[in-house]
């Protein structure tokens, strides 16, 4: 049986992945917003790489922090007596975390993004994208991210519950 602290580990590190391709796959979305960077200042700012670059980093250190975070989360469990082997219960939870923490590092991202590109805009070259629409799609990406990450026990059980509903274990 796998230990909870190694289900854990896997399930950050996979997350690192999928914000590493995302951090890749967003320098090639960016190509548009370099070429108006260059055509218009003669240069990239160094905050806007930064900004585009946001999930790599977050990648980096999730991946390098992987045990410590997997830790944290077993001595947590500890404290509330909660047995070490990984059962299903156990990755449901993890599960949801990691689709909650992947939707808020996502949905961060892209707002941050979004900031400087209005900050910069020129509205004499460039149509203005719908903010209210943007503006529904953030908030309402950072609630479900947020229920999914901290609400994922309360979830797991809610799904167990349904599932096992009226059938003796």
């Amino acid at each position: 049986m796998f230990m909870y602290k190694n289900i854990i580990i896997l399930a950050v590190r996979i997350s690192a992945i999928a914000f590493f391709v995302y951090g890749i796959q967003r320098l090639g979305d960016s190509y548009f917003f370099f070429n108006r960077f260059l055509e218009e200042e003669g240069s990239i700012p160094i905050v806007y790489i930064l900004l585009i670059t946001f999930p790599i980093f977050i990648s980096l250190l999730l991946w390098l922090l992987s045990k410590i975070i997997a830790s944290a989360v077993v001595k947590d469990l500890s404290a509330h007596n909660t047995e070490n082997n990984a059962n299903p219960e156990h990755i449901r939870e993890v599960d949801f975390s990691v689709v909650g923490l992947t939707l808020i590092v996502y949905t961060l991202s892209k707002l941050l993004s979004w900031f400087y590109w209005y900050a910069t805009f020129n509205p004499d070259k460039y149509e203005m994208p719908d903010l209210v629409g943007l503006g529904i799609i953030v908030v309402v990406n950072i609630i479900l991210g947020t229920w999914l990450l901290f609400g994922s026990r309360g979830i797991a059980n809610f799904i167990r519950k349904i599932r096992y509903a009226g059938i003796e274990k």
